[in-house]
């Protein structure tokens, strides 16, 4: 299974930076192309930031999704057997989204 279906898309990371989940992930978003730079790339965290916090976004895995889910809301409810495993980050993601934005 290809990495970037694994982790939240740059969108979906950008939204969450947003709403100020705390920015800790295995992976991170790098994204230049904000400032006119080259295009977005996926790195392993440790690689990342250490300058230019802005062009940086956490790529979340579903673990990490599942656990900041659980810390801030409790345990998440049945995921429907229909989404695709290459979608479940994107799923608990937005569902996440749309709990911190109703805050």
């Amino acid at each position: 299974m290809n990495l970037k279906k694994q982790v939240t898309s740059l969108k979906l990371s950008e939204e969450l930076k947003k709403l100020e989940v705390p920015q800790k992930s295995l992976f991170v978003w790098y994204d230049p192309s904000s400032v006119g730079g080259p295009e977005a790339k996926l790195m392993l965290a440790r690689y990342g930031p250490t300058r230019n916090l802005e062009l940086y976004y956490s790529a979340f895995t579903v673990a990490e999704l599942y656990q900041l889910h659980y810390e801030k809301f409790g345990t998440l409810d049945k995921i429907p057997v229909q989404v695709d495993p290459e979608e479940l980050a994107t799923y608990i993601a937005r569902i996440l989204c749309q709990r911190l934005g109703e805050e």
